[in-house]
């Protein structure tokens, strides 16, 4: 991005901030931050734990945009909220139990390439070791939380190498129960409106019923103060326009102020940071009769 400009800057007032953080293509970039020695889990790496960190995150970015490419072109002109950082974290808890040709088409997938699961998995864990621990502990304007879980049916044996695994990387924590009775599904209900503070009440209308034998669940809460506040008396109703070339008249945040920002062919791109800047809202503005399409095939390339 270009550096620091004062520009004019407006967004969509939604009411408290949303439950998520998805490593840049959901809002919100990272900045370097110290490890703990403990998450280098991985026996004899050949690559440094932070080159593969960042290949992961890159893998994670380009998988969150296929899936928003996909979703895209299945359901024109609706309104579409994802968490990539998410998506990753339950497939490689997943991937763990892989082998064979489903190993190696959910690598080509989750664009891992060739890299070793252990590899993998030691990176995760600097990651949400990096966002969940260190971020939060170092900046107090940032509430920031990640949480997984294994739901598996009560009597059924599973490999004791891919539990512990999920536990020890991912900090998952694997609950035994009947997943076909209401009791399943009030527990893992409770788990999700716990660990999204909630924001998120429910997952689950009924049971995952009798068939299933293992449910993967992530949850990410974010909550962060803007670096520079908006004006509540600054909101006003203002057109946005959707991609059937319709508007709709909705509050908008306004504020002038110093940021990051970029014009490039076809989009403007702004960073809005978060406390002491380790975290940012990034928001890319199509310009006008750019279809979301095009615009996402141009910033994922």
């Amino acid at each position: 991005m270009q550096t620091p400009k004062v520009i004019k800057i407006k967004a969509f007032n939604v009411a408290g901030v949303l439950a998520l953080c998805g490593l840049g293509l959901a809002g919100c970039t990272e900045k370097t931050q110290t490890r703990k020695s403990e998450i280098k889990k991985a026996s004899e790496p050949p690559l440094e734990i932070k080159q593969v960190e960042t290949r992961v995150v890159k893998a994670g970015n380009e998988f969150g945009f296929d899936v928003l490419r996909r979703l895209n072109a299945e359901g024109k002109n609706a309104n579409l909220l994802i968490s990539p950082l998410s998506l990753s974290s339950a497939l490689s808890m997943t991937y763990n139990g892989a082998s064979g040709a489903t190993q190696k088409e959910m690598a080509q997938t989750l664009r891992l390439g060739v890299l070793p699961v252990p590899q993998i998995n030691a990176a995760n864990a600097a990651l949400k070791f990096n966002l969940s621990k260190a971020i939060p502990h170092n900046d107090p304007h940032i509430q920031l939380a990640i949480a997984n879980s294994l739901w598996a049916q009560k009597g059924v044996i599973f490999n004791p190498a891919f539990l512990a695994v999920n536990k020890n990387f991912y900090d998952a924590k694997v609950t035994s129960l009947d997943l076909s009775t209401p009791a399943a599904k009030d527990a893992m209900n409770a788990w999700v409106k716990k660990s999204t503070k909630g924001k998120i009440e429910k997952m689950f209308d009924a049971p995952p019923g009798a068939d299933a034998r293992l449910v993967l669940m992530n949850a990410v809460y974010f909550n962060g103060k803007w670096q520079s506040q908006f004006d509540k008396s600054e909101t006003k109703d203002a057109p946005f326009y959707i991609q059937n070339g319709n508007e709709k008249r909705v509050p908008m945040m306004s504020r002038e102020g110093e940021y990051s920002y970029d014009k490039e062919k076809n989009f403007a791109i702004v960073e809005l940071p978060y406390g002491d800047d380790d975290l940012s809202l990034v928001l890319v503005l199509p310009d006008k009769n750019i279809p979301l399409d095009s615009l996402l095939t141009q910033i994922s390339t």
